[in-house]
């Protein structure tokens, strides 16, 4: 407290008003190939126009943008990561003064790697003489003006005017020489091509690792149609490590009920390639399913990734994550047009029986395709090994962490520990009324805080949980009396 000396009125303000804050539950993560953009950082997109404006127009084998629209129906906010073959090469164009002995002034340089911006062009032109005095420059798509920046200049000192800081979504310029101008025209960049001859599992892992930074708040992240074990275990590790969210493992396209079993075990023809997948932070859905690409005017086949983000981005807006994202209210499909295959009643008992974990979409006769199972890939049977535990979890150890915080260097006391209790209580109290949890306790106290603790400078606060399970077999039980018999003795 202020030590006051003088006479005079003095106000002190306290800040006990530390809450539990709402964090979204469905941010995805997709890393892929596509036609454009950067590779060198994901990008954030919250629409489907904004991702074709960003990615390219998707072609039949687009996995990452065909997955990423079908996410895109249903959530809004996607980190998208273009990654390219390992020798991939920036298409580029320099450009001189147009003196007899010619000095290079520029160089233009596309923003990310691929053949698609081998169509794009930079028209300089001089400014206009009533706006300024140095030169304007247009950025062409296939012959479309699309960016066109003003009054230009190579002179680093005219910070508002330099070349060098203009922000493009096509094109980085560097300036060569800052004593000339470039000449007038139009100027083709070549050379850009995305290699994807090279493009391997050791890319899209690459990729993947982006998220591991902490600046990237994530809940969902795939590889569509990557089904590689390295890129799994890779997806898997990640998601360990953040411990804030989970990653749709894919499988591979054309597998019966069987393979794709065994497969997931590292069994049959798989035995020895792998290992079987085990952790409460993966999830797999099977099988592939077929859909109308409207931009190429066919049917393809998607891998069924990117169809469960947007099932449980869905599920977060209709429910909370602590919901079951399948069934027929929250894991009903519309867009496929058919299942790759669709499994019978014992193949789904083989699929997402103990010790198995593979997630059946399932195509009902008079209700349409729905995701038929909530399993994580974990085989120890407990709580964590259905999604909708292992979200309620995720979900609300980010709240926690975020909200307590706030709490380092506090005096590790009685009173600091009621205000941990005061914070958690009431956030789990929400999750209860909202059908989360049975029941739940918070202890921290002395019991939690011994002398020992306190001297390493630790404070423990405890959460019990009985998290709410889902009714995934429902029996309806109907029993025959005879005519005399009594009801209640029943």
């Amino acid at each position: 407290m202020p030590v006051f000396v003088s006479p005079g009125a003095y106000t002190v303000e306290e800040d006990f008003s530390l809450y539990a804050p709402q964090v979204a539950t469905s941010i995805c993560a997709m890393v892929g190939w596509s036609p454009k953009g950067r590779t060198d950082q994901p990008v954030f997109v919250t629409n489907v126009q904004q991702l074709i404006d960003t990615f390219g127009k998707p072609s039949p084998d687009t996995l990452l943008l065909h997955s990423a629209i079908v996410f895109l129906e249903f959530g809004n906010k996607l980190w998208i990561k273009r990654v390219v073959g390992a020798n991939a090469t920036k298409a580029s164009v320099t450009i001189d003064d147009g003196a007899s002995t010619p000095t290079n002034v520029l160089l233009v340089t596309a923003v990310g790697e691929g053949a698609y911006y081998n169509d794009v062009a930079v028209q300089i032109a001089s400014t206009d003489p009533l706006i300024g005095t140095g030169f304007d420059l247009i950025v062409k798509d296939r012959g479309e003006v699309v960016e066109v920046f003003k009054n230009l200049t190579t002179d680093p000192n005219d910070k508002d005017r330099y070349v060098g800081n203009i922000r493009s979504d096509y094109i980085e310029v560097t300036v060569l020489d800052n004593t000339k101008t470039p000449k007038n025209g139009t100027f083709q960049l070549a050379g850009g091509d995305d290699d994807l001859t090279n493009l391997t599992s050791a890319q899209i892992i690459q990729g993947l690792r982006a998220f591991l930074s902490e600046n990237y708040d994530i809940n969902i992240l795939c590889a569509p149609g990557w089904s590689d074990a390295s890129v799994i275990n890779e997806g898997i590790f990640i998601c360990e490590q953040r411990a804030d969210c989970m990653f749709i493992a894919d499988p591979p396209i054309g597998l019966t009920p069987q393979e794709v079993v065994d497969w997931h075990n590292g069994a049959g023809v798989w035995a020895g390639q792998h290992q079987a997948f085990n952790s409460s932070y993966g999830t797999l859905y099977w099988p592939w399913l077929k859909v109308y690409d409207s931009f190429n005017g066919r049917d393809i086949w998607l891998p069924p990734s990117g169809f469960v983000a947007g099932v449980y981005a869905y599920n977060d807006t209709i429910a909370y994550p602590w919901f079951a994202p399948a069934g027929f209210v929250r894991g009903k499909l519309v867009r496929p047009l058919a299942l790759e295959y669709n499994p019978t009643q014992g193949e789904r008992d083989l699929l997402y029986g103990t010790p198995n974990a593979v997630n059946p979409i399932v195509n009902f006769r008079g209700d349409g395709i729905v995701v038929w199972g909530q399993r994580t890939l974990q085989r120890k049977p407990s709580a964590t090994d259905r999604v909708n535990v292992r979200r309620l979890l995720l979900y609300a150890r980010k709240v926690i962490a975020v909200s307590t915080k706030y709490m380092t260097f506090e005096p590790n006391d009685p009173i600091t520990w009621r205000r941990w209790v005061n914070l958690v209580q009431p956030f789990f109290d929400d999750i209860k009324s909202k059908r989360g949890v049975y029941d739940f306790r918070v202890v921290c106290d002395e019991t939690t805080n011994t002398p020992q603790t306190i001297d390493r400078n630790e404070m423990h606060g405890y959460i019990l949980l009985k998290p709410t399970k889902t009714a995934e077999v429902i029996v309806n039980h109907f029993r025959i009396l005879s005519t005399g018999a009594n009801f209640d003795e029943i």
